[in-house]
């Protein structure tokens, strides 16, 4: 009887060290090991145009449904969007967490937001593939419930057309050589005092998109800057924070005149030049507005 006892123990106490084992590996694998794949169950859209001229900005207004089985997530997710040319090469991303944080959203409840993208104009791929989904903060792509993603859903495909660029600025006066930071891509042309673009007239209700920095801690407080067409004022406004900012100003057709072209002139109350306010400067020019996307865009219709 004693023998059998010691055998019976001696496995019970087999079986409690393999179950104990296994405790430990799954505890390993949830705190330190691969995590499982988060999965959502939400669709996204884009409302895009199926073609675009080069370099015109692009206002995306995104849609994102969660469906039955969505349920909120303790942390929020980011939004990822990412522009892919035909090679498979990303041209822009604009990842961002959406205005009302994903924590927040309930299942049927569509979620719409719009964002503005400014694609430079060397970038003329035949088309740009819009690609959109969530990720957290660990990097995870969260995948739709069911497995109809494959981790980064193609929602959108935009037909770029090369030819067609009345849109895109021709510099004169008062414009200084485009400067590039290759590391980022970010690209820019410093205006002094007054400077001057001409646009392809398109004859009809028209909106001019800027996109750019003021200097205001150089030039010592806030900047006035005011658009006209000819001796027509059609918009100023007041830069008062060192940040990029961007305005669209809407223009009505019988400003931009019955010529071909429509000539567009921008000027600064204040400039600055740098060999001023810093001595081991050699820059002599006058700087008034850092300039980083000009666009005379037709107006949207409805």
């Amino acid at each position: 009887m004693m023998l059998r006892e010691v055998v019976r123990g001696a496995l019970n106490l087999r079986h409690l060290l393999w179950v104990s084992l296994l405790i430990l590996a799954v505890t390993v694998t949830a705190c330190g090991g691969e995590q499982p794949e988060r999965r959502v169950d939400i669709e996204p859209s884009l409302d895009l145009p199926e073609s675009t001229p080069v370099g015109q900005p692009l206002e995306l207004v995104y849609h994102w449904v969660p469906g039955p089985e969505f349920s909120e997530p303790s942390d929020d997710y980011h939004v990822f969007v990412h522009l892919i040319d035909p090679e498979g090469t990303i041209l822009m991303q604009d990842d961002h967490f959406p205005p009302l944080p994903t924590s927040q959203w309930s299942p049927g409840e569509e979620v719409s937001y719009s964002r503005w993208l400014y694609p430079h104009a060397d970038l003329r791929p035949d088309y740009i593939d819009f690609y959109v989904g969530l990720y957290d903060d660990d990097g995870r792509i969260a995948v739709k419930s069911g497995g109809e993603w494959d981790g980064r859903p193609d929602v959108h495909r935009l037909d770029i057309r090369a030819d067609d660029i009345a849109g895109l600025p021709v510099t004169f006066e008062g414009w200084f050589d485009e400067e590039l930071v290759e590391s980022s891509g970010d690209r820019w042309s410093w205006m002094g005092r007054k400077a001057v673009a001409a646009f392809g007239n398109p004859r009809g209700p028209a909106v001019l998109h800027l996109r750019a920095h003021s200097p205001v801690v150089e030039i010592g407080g806030p900047q006035i800057v005011s658009v006209s067409i000819g001796d027509v004022e059609i918009g100023s406004f007041e830069i008062t924070e060192q940040t990029s900012f961007e305005q669209r100003l809407e223009i009505p057709a019988e400003a931009l005149g019955d010529g071909d072209w429509v000539e567009v002139t921008i000027a600064v109350d204040k400039w600055f030049t740098p060999a001023e306010i810093d001595p081991a400067s050699a820059d002599t020019r006058e700087l008034g507005l850092q300039v980083f996307s000009l666009y005379l865009a037709p107006a949207r219709s409805g």
